[in-house]
């Protein structure tokens, strides 16, 4: 190992025994640490502490290794450090997005049909996040009768995703933040393996990846029904009954992870929410069109409408787990303060009427009654 003595100064080589509190510095991989008089392995052991490397003759078999030299803007020195690309761990690049789709149709005089199913698969920016949905859809519609048809319609989709990485703060800072790193940013150790770096929000968002548990999953359909009924010459009636159903569940766990080089997080969160809603919609309009002569319109038009919207759901959310091999709720501390959990329950009714005249004098003059 390269050491430096008390004054500063990197005088060559030394094995780990050699560290001592005259030499207490290796190349930012060993420290020894006077308080217990341990040498600590600042690959494994965030306790080790990393100071500024001076390029010495010593290091110069670090330059054949993809090492760069700089000089210290306040002190004149060279300095040596590897040169990182902050986007190399924290940009997904390319990120591509799949879309698959595949569909039939057909019909005849007295009916009409269109069935489809389509996925995609895409890969955000950010690293690690990642979305996936999948679809279907079907419209019909069929004349039972020379004065009745029936339409039918049916949507369904299925998503699936991971967003950014926790230890970040949002989209903005995300990619302001991760991407303002200085280039002398150690992203990586002398053997390859990933560092953190400043903290779990402005580092290495790779580095803590596997740690976040998330599970985020919505399904989705709309059902549509309708009858257009024609009554008489002119006048029609037309049924509509619509339904919308949206249910969502999110869950989150957070195992230990390092949140700064020194600190360890070891609060094991986790939480779970589920959250349902149902919207149905009926209507019935009535429209009546008549010509009373050549020069003279009327356009009549009459509804009802029923909107009936509920939703349900409750969250939960605990830490301070004795394990974080498990993400469920029962394991968490039950601690005051440690637990919580919430239920919701809210519904909209509205029903409506309406109605319309229109008189219109040879395609120039119209007067509406609403």
């Amino acid at each position: 190992q390269i050491f430096k003595d008390s004054k500063g100064n990197w005088v060559g080589t030394a094995d780990m025994n050699s560290l001592n509190n005259a030499t207490p510095y290796g190349t930012g991989n060993l420290y020894f640490d006077p308080s217990t008089g341990a040498v600590l392995d600042g690959n494994k052991d965030v306790r080790a502490v990393w100071s500024t490397m001076k390029y010495t003759d010593d290091l110069a078999f670090l330059l054949k290794q993809g090492w760069q030299t700089m000089t210290d803007p306040v002190y004149g020195d060279q300095i040596i450090y590897k040169n990182t690309d902050p986007a190399s761990f924290n940009l997904h690049t390319p990120s591509l997005s799949q879309d698959y789709n595949i569909s039939i149709s057909g019909g005849n005089d007295k009916g009409n049909y269109y069935a489809g199913i389509g996925y995609n698969n895409t890969d955000g920016t950010a690293t690690g996040n990642w979305y996936k949905r999948l679809t279907f859809t079907f419209n019909a519609d069929y004349k039972i009768k020379p004065w009745l048809t029936s339409s039918s319609s049916f949507n369904f989709a299925d998503a699936t995703w991971y967003g950014l990485s926790p230890g970040s703060r949002g989209e903005v800072e995300y990619f302001n933040r991760m991407l303002s790193l200085p280039p002398t940013f150690r992203g990586y150790n002398a053997d390859g393996e990933m560092l953190l770096g400043p903290n779990s929000s402005d580092g290495n968002q790779s580095f803590n990846l596997s740690k976040f548990k998330r599970d985020n999953n919505t399904d989705k359909f709309t059902m549509v029904q309708s009858f257009d009924i024609k009554l008489m010459k002119g006048l029609n009636l037309k049924l509509t009954a619509n339904w919308y159903f949206d249910e969502a569940k999110y869950e989150a766990f957070n195992q230990d992870y390092l949140s700064s080089p020194n600190n360890m997080n070891t609060s094991r969160s986790t939480s779970a929410e589920f959250d349902r809603t149902l919207n149905q919609t009926y209507n019935a309009v009535l429209n009546y069109d008549y010509q009373i002569t050549k020069d003279h319109y009327l356009a009549a038009m009459l509804g009802f409408e029923y909107y009936d919207a509920y939703q349900k759901g409750f969250n939960a959310s605990g830490s301070g787990a004795p394990t974080d091999d498990f993400g469920d709720l029962q394991f968490t501390s039950n601690e005051e303060g440690k637990r919580n959990i919430d239920s919701w329950h809210s519904r909209q009714r509205i029903m409506s009427f309406f109605g319309r005249v229109n008189y219109d004098f040879q395609s120039k003059y119209l007067v509406s009654f609403v």
